[in-house]
Order: C-alpha cells, then sequence, then structure tokens
C-alpha cells in the first residue's frame, strides 16, 4: 500500500546514500549488507501491519542507519533534493550535529556557515574541508562553538566573530575534558579566541589572530596547549 511505498523509497533512498560514501565505508556496507537488510525487513514486517504513521517508521529507520554509523555531510549549497537530505545531509552544522550518533564523523565542506553551534555528543569528530575557506561565523553573539561533551575534535575551519564576554564568550568554547582542537584558524574575537574550563584537552597548530586573548584557561589541569600561532 501507500506505507509500504513510501518505505521502499526510503529504503532505496538510504542504499543511494551507501552508495555515495568512500570506499572504507562502501566496505563496510558491503561487509554489513545482509544484516543491515534484514534489519529493515524485520522492522518493516514489525511496523506496516500496524499501519503506523510513516514519520514513525523514518525515525526508526534513521536510527538503523544511525547505528550502522553513517557519516554526516555538511554544505551549505545542499537543498531538500540532495540525495540523504535531513538524514545524512545537512545545510547547516547545528542540524549535522544534532543528528550525529556517538562516534559519527561530521565533514563540513567549504562555505560561510552564520551559526553558533552547541556540541553535547561525545566522541564526535567535526572536520572542515579547508581552514580557509570553511567558515563559522557567530555574529558577534556568544560562543561560535560550544563543547559540553566530551572526545570531541575540532578541525579545519576558521572560526570566527564570538561576543564580547570576557569570561562567557570565545572562537571556541571547551567544557568538557579529552577534547581536541586542532589546524584551525581562530580569527576576530572581541574577548577570547578559546576558552577551556577542562582538564585533559589538546589545543595544537592552531593560527590565532585578531582576539584579545588567544586561549583563557580557568579551573583544570592538565591541558596540552602546543605549535599555535
Amino acid at each position: 500500500g501507500h506505507l509500504s511505498s513510501q518505505y521502499t523509497a526510503k529504503r532505496n533512498e538510504i542504499r543511494e546514500i551507501y552508495a555515495q560514501k568512500s570506499e572504507e565505508l562502501e566496505r563496510k556496507y558491503q561487509e554489513n549488507e545482509d544484516e543491515f537488510i534484514e534489519k529493515l525487513i524485520a522492522l518493516e514486517e514489525r511496523i506496516l501491519p500496524r499501519r503506523v504513521d510513516i514519520d514513525i517508521l523514518i525515525d526508526h529507520i534513521d536510527h538503523t542507519i544511525k547505528a550502522a554509523g553513517i557519516d554526516i555531510y555538511v554544505d551549505d549549497d545542499f537543498t531538500s533534493a540532495t540525495p540523504g537530505w535531513g538524514v545524512t545531509h545537512f545545510d547547516n552544522i547545528q542540524d549535522g550535529v544534532n543528528a550525529a550518533s556517538d562516534g559519527n564523523v561530521i565533514y563540513v565542506l567549504c562555505g560561510i556557515y552564520f551559526e553558533n553551534v552547541l556540541i553535547e555528543k561525545n566522541d564526535l569528530r567535526i572536520v572542515g574541508e579547508d581552514k580557509n575557506t570553511t567558515i563559522i561565523d557567530g555574529s558577534e553573539s556568544g560562543d561560535v562553538v560550544y563543547i559540553s561533551a566530551e572526545d570531541v575534535s575540532i578541525s579545519g575551519f576558521s572560526i570566527q566573530n564570538s561576543g564580547n564576554h570576557w569570561y562567557h564568550d570565545g572562537g571556541i568554547d571547551v567544557r568538557a575534558a579529552i577534547c581536541q582542537i586542532s589546524n584551525n584558524k581562530i580569527l576576530d574575537h572581541l574577548a577570547n579566541g578559546l576558552l577551556i574550563m577542562s582538564s585533559f584537552n589538546t589545543v595544537s597548530d592552531n593560527y590565532f589572530s585578531h582576539v584579545k586573548r588567544g586561549v583563557s584557561i580557568y579551573n583544570n589541569h592538565d591541558n596540552l596547549i602546543t605549535d599555535n600561532s
């Protein structure tokens, strides 16, 4: 029926998403294809007879995708016509973070992203395509990136224009342990380039320019700050 056809279309979309991934991810799909499809068929058999709303079915499928470790892609040029839209492909970083599961990699393609990004999930890797042209701009309001989850890494971005509060605002505000901030350009901050209020973090190979305070560290220990300029 109508619900089954929508499900089939969604399953085909998932397969297309897999096909677009890197060679390594494609190998992962081939190794796990039978198990993955079996899970979807079992889901269909369990849910379709109940004639639940299609949105509920899609939520279950999306959860299966995340559990399979699919990476997330962000590009400000993506639209609702982009394959994987709203599942693995987004036009802003926050939506990509919200869709991710612990352990995902979020690849952000070149563009200017005017947003304040909140990261509350552990073990995420957020990777910019090119630190010169992959820009997160906070519009001089609050933190550009706020991290409250452990083992998050951010690399490959220009991060610019945070707010001007000396104790609360920064290009990246790190409030959790074991995070890695590397190979970024930290530019044009009225208060702090980086604000660190946690321990066991690494800040390396970043470039700072036009910041009132480069790295501000409070109430913590065992942070490694190295090879920044």
